[in-house]
């Protein structure tokens, strides 16, 4: 009865790996005769969806050469997969950085619910040649976030780009979802 108290004071996901862990041990114990009989049963558990694994190192190094390689072709792109690598900022964070978060003399981008996050040379690179496209979009002067869209539907608003978008770009760049 204290094993299932146990097992059900766990998250459904670290209960299915314990229980099965325990499973082993106590099949184990009564192999070596050390119990007599085990206290959980052994039932078929159907396996639980796998979750967000972290990259491998080469596919780090692979995002890494593709920012870099890219600077000036597609400086977006490029900027929001730094933001998302380097950075660990979410679609969230980034959409809703404002222009005046940004302080490109102490190289900092400043948030409310987090540290700074501060600036590498690439990425200053990034946002200054990101710059000279913005000031092409239409209505881009009347707009105070870093990131806009040039979406016709939101050129008059004042609006941040949606999560879609930010997935949309770092994905085509890098293979990866923010």
């Amino acid at each position: 009865m204290d094993i299932h108290t146990f097992l059900l004071s766990l998250t459904p996901k670290q209960r299915e790996i314990v229980r099965k862990d325990l499973l082993v041990l106590f099949k184990l114990a009564r192999r070596k005769r050390i119990i007599t009989h085990i206290p959980i049963l052994d039932i078929k558990s159907r396996e639980l969806p796998p979750t967000i694994e972290p990259l491998t190192f080469e596919e780090q190094i692979k995002v890494a050469k593709t920012i870099k390689s890219n600077l000036f072709e597609q400086p977006l792109e490029c900027l929001l997969s730094s933001f998302c690598f380097y950075h660990g900022l979410s679609s969230k964070m980034i959409k809703e950085i404002k222009l005046t978060d940004l302080d490109i003399d102490r190289k900092v981008i400043h948030f409310k619910d987090r540290p700074p996050v501060y600036l590498s040379e690439d990425e200053i690179t990034l946002i200054n040649e990101y710059a000279k496209l913005r000031t092409n979009i239409k209505n881009a002067n009347n707009k105070t976030h870093l990131i806009i869209s040039s979406n016709s539907t939101m050129i008059y608003g004042d609006k941040p780009v949606n999560n879609r978008f930010i997935l949309r770009k770092v994905k085509d760049l890098s293979g990866f979802t923010p």
